[in-house]
C-alpha cells in the first residue's frame, strides 16, 4: 500500500560534507502549511493590485496549442499548498538523497 495511514509532521533536509559541519535542517509541515494559506491571501492582493502580473505570467509559450488560461500567483501559491498536502499523507518516507562529490544532501517526511 502507497499511503500510511499517518501523516507526515516534519521535513528533514539533511546537507553532509565531510570535513566540514553537516547540518540538518526540520521543517514542520503545518506551519509551512499556515505560511502557504497567508501567501495565497497576499498573493490574491497581489493579484488584485498588480493584474500585469498575470498575464506576464501567463505567457509561458505553446500558442500553438490553443490558448490557456492565465495563470496567476493564487494559483501557483494553492497549487504548492496542495502538492505539500499530498506529500504529507504517505507518512514516513524519503523523497530524495543525491551524492555528487562527497556532498550528500538528502529530503525526508517524517
Amino acid at each position: 500500500m502507497w499511503t500510511d495511514r499517518r501523516r507526515s509532521w516534519f521535513m528533514l533536509v539533511r546537507v553532509k560534507v565531510p570535513g566540514k559541519m553537516s547540518f540538518v535542517f526540520p521543517l514542520f509541515l503545518p506551519v509551512l502549511e499556515e505560511t502557504f494559506d497567508v501567501l495565497g491571501d497576499l498573493a490574491l492582493v497581489g493579484d488584485a493590485l498588480f493584474p500585469g502580473v498575470r498575464q506576464k505570467i501567463g505567457r509561458h509559450g505553446g500558442e500553438r496549442r490553443g490558448p490557456k488560461p492565465p495563470l496567476s500567483l493564487t494559483r501557483i501559491v494553492r497549487m504548492l499548498e496542495a502538492m505539500f498536502a499530498e506529500l504529507q499523507r504517505y507518512g514516513r518516507w524519503q523523497m530524495v538523497e543525491v551524492e555528487a562529490k562527497d556532498v550528500r544532501v538528502s529530503v525526508e517526511f517524517y
